[in-house]
């Protein structure tokens, strides 16, 4: 490499086969350092074999590229991380005439450190993403005397949760849960009157959800290309373009349409790296593994996988009663939401009403021990407040909704499998069903990445949702009135309905927090064992295995501990072990917190066995951390102002 060069700087998604292609640039090396230590040293050419810095390529690459001198090569494979950033905080400068310093320094620090991520919140301030709390260190300081050089404010960690809904297999023994029965339906109608919509939450496996998690990119791909596929025959098959829409539809909102897909698709297997077959592969096996011990219930639940979300590629299933061909020969099909009884189905929010996701922590569960129908004036048996917003069969029809693409992505069911049509539509709702289909993904989108109890993303739920629309004209075959002029668009009040319907089925499902836990991995002599202990209790820690390592006195001691629990650690651990311990953190897995945010202890039975901080009124640690995350978000809360009161009188005050 000489000085004044020119290269090709290649991104990983760059194809030889089309070299003019975006993903390819030209840039001239305006300088050859050979790095010695500390020290750059300037020199005229470098011989290969050698470490060199380059410069003149800072608006060429971002974070990472491959620099080539001809275009007809592969880029090197990226890197690549075990996951995202996980603990944030806001800077600001201490005097406001710095911001544009500090913009170009966190610009500079994004270039230097791969896995450095900078966002700006729509209130304005700057978010520094880093791997753990000394990463998130090492980035302040660079960015306070290298990049930015200017005085910061840093606010307090903002740690990431998840929201999802508890499953039975994965409650421990003494979790501070009460008791529930199954989750009820939720039933929300569109503004106009004229869709009602049904949604129930189910509970996914935590190894599947982090699963889903972890192959985002190849599930987004793969759904692309089934929705494309499923498009194409869907419309040489009938010719109607009802149905081609209406997966159009679905696509638009998971990201991008069928053709991007099919081109991702052709340049990632092109370059062979681990977004390829092998990729696939690797997903379709770790998912028959979750299937075979989850049983019939979770494959026939798999089956029906329409979407992801959220952003297309999460962690959450939207579910479709479009039945297909599975594997074992089996029509998949489900029970319709709208024949449960009048007694298990509770009413959402009106559409377009405010506050549902901000008063549901305080309003949306019944209090311990109480009834599940208490509060609700439409959960009698005998359904006298509900009989003219429940009785559908009538003046009604089921719209079925969505193909089974996600299925298909995880490999439960073949590709192309064929699937049951839909019944025939009245004349009318030909034109109504593509807007209810793009409403019922962009709520789903919606509803998952913001969940009801601190607005946080969704992990691990799946939903039914099921619509049926008022027949036209009262079923003699008139025109469907979407009265658009006044509510607006029909597929934004679609939207606004399943969005606060999905909130509340998670509400009405046993909610849970999901915290991010470290692999914690502590060496420590034996004189020091019983502080590390100590340590590890306080902060919530799991311990995995205790070893003591060959020829030397030494324990090395594997645990989980919560990312929340884990600020100060170092500097506790070395003051409790006098320097004798020290602690090294690798982001492990998302896992659900067995503990009941709305849960009190109120007998003497409960109070016992989790303790006194446990009693009326107090709140449980699921609670506290809700309410730091909705109080940090500016939402509003549930606290007492007032704990100790007495009525006002006027004394005499005794110098």
């Amino acid at each position: 490499v000489h000085d004044g060069q020119l290269v090709h700087v290649l991104s990983a998604a760059y194809n030889p086969a089309q070299p003019a292609s975006s993903q390819r640039q030209t840039a001239v090396i305006r300088g050859v350092y050979m790095m010695m230590g500390r020290t750059l040293e300037r020199l005229p050419a470098v011989p290969a074999g050698c470490v060199l810095a380059l410069g003149g390529l800072e608006t060429a690459i971002l974070k990472s590229a491959t620099l080539s001198s001809t275009p007809a090569v592969r880029p090197l494979a990226p890197m690549t991380f075990q996951a995202a950033p996980i603990v944030r905080v806001a800077v600001e400068p201490t005097n406001p005439a710095d911001l544009p310093r500090l913009v170009e320094g966190l610009r500079l620090l994004n270039r230097a450190d791969p896995f450095v991520e900078v966002a700006v919140l729509d209130s304005g301030e700057h978010v520094l993403g880093a791997a753990g709390e000394v990463h998130l260190e090492t980035c302040v300081k660079d960015l306070r005397e290298r990049f930015a050089r200017v005085d910061l404010q840093v606010s307090p960690p903002l740690v990431a949760f998840r929201e999802t809904v508890g499953h039975p297999a994965e409650v421990g023994e003494g979790a501070a849960v009460g008791s529930r029965g199954p989750p009820r339906i939720v039933e929300a109608s569109t503004a106009n009157g004229v869709a009602t919509v049904r949604v129930r939450a189910a509970p996914l496996p935590g190894a599947l959800a982090s699963c889903l998690d972890s192959h985002a990119a190849t599930l987004k791909r793969l759904i692309h290309s089934a929705a494309a596929a499923s498009s194409s025959s869907s419309a040489a098959a009938s010719g109607a373009a009802a149905g081609s829409s209406s997966v159009a539809g679905a696509m638009a909102h998971t990201g991008s349409s069928g053709t991007a897909g099919h081109a991702g698709q052709q340049e990632a297997s092109s370059l062979g790296i681990a977004s390829g077959a092998d990729s696939e592969e690797a997903l379709r096996a770790q998912v028959e593994s979750i299937l075979s011990e989850g049983g019939a219930p979770l494959r026939s639940l798999l089956e029906r996988g329409w979407l992801l979300g959220p952003k297309g590629c999460g962690p959450n299933l939207l579910l479709t009663r479009n039945a297909g061909a599975a594997a074992h020969g089996s029509p998949v099909r489900a029970a319709s939401l709208f024949d449960a009884p009048h007694n298990i189905v509770v009413k959402a929010p009106k559409s377009g009403s405010q506050g549902m996701s901000a008063h549901s922590t305080q309003h949306a569960q019944p209090e311990p021990g109480a009834s599940t129908d208490s509060g609700h004036a439409y959960a009698d048996a005998d359904g006298a407040a509900t009989t003219t917003s429940l009785n559908h069969a009538t003046d009604t029809v089921e719209v079925r909704l969505g193909a089974p693409l996600a299925a298909q992505a995880l490999g439960v069911l073949p590709p192309g499998a064929a699937q049951e049509p839909p019944p025939a539509l009245p004349p009318g709702l030909d034109q109504v069903a593509p807007l209810l289909e793009s409403g019922v993904v962009a709520g789903f989108q919606l509803a998952t990445a913001a969940g009801p109890l601190c607005e946080e993303p969704l992990w691990g739920v799946a939903f039914e949702v099921e619509v049926r629309v008022a027949a036209p004209g009262g079923g003699d075959g008139g025109a469907l009135e979407l009265q658009e002029e006044v509510y607006g668009p029909f597929s934004g009040q679609v939207m606004t309905a399943v969005a606060a319907a999905c909130k509340r089925a998670v509400m009405e499902a046993d909610p849970r927090l999901v915290e991010a836990l470290y692999l914690c991995q502590v060496q420590a002599s034996a004189e020091a064992l019983s502080g590390t202990y100590a340590v590890l209790n306080r902060r919530r820690a799991r311990v995995l295995s205790e070893e003591m390592r060959e020829g030397s006195d030494v324990f090395v001691v594997h645990a989980y501990l919560p990312v929340e629990a884990a600020f100060g650690l170092a500097d506790e651990m070395r003051r409790r072990s006098s320097g004798a311990a020290s602690a090294s953190l690798l982001l492990s897995h998302w896992e659900r917190l067995q503990v009941d945010p709305f849960f009190v202890a109120v007998t003497e039975e409960e109070r016992e066995e989790h303790g006194e901080e446990g009693g009326a009124g107090a709140p449980n640690l699921a609670r506290r951390l809700v309410t730091a995350v909705r109080r940090r978000k500016g939402l509003p809360v549930e606290e007492k102002v007032v704990k100790a009161a007495t009525k006002q009188r006027t004394l005499k005050r005794n110098v």
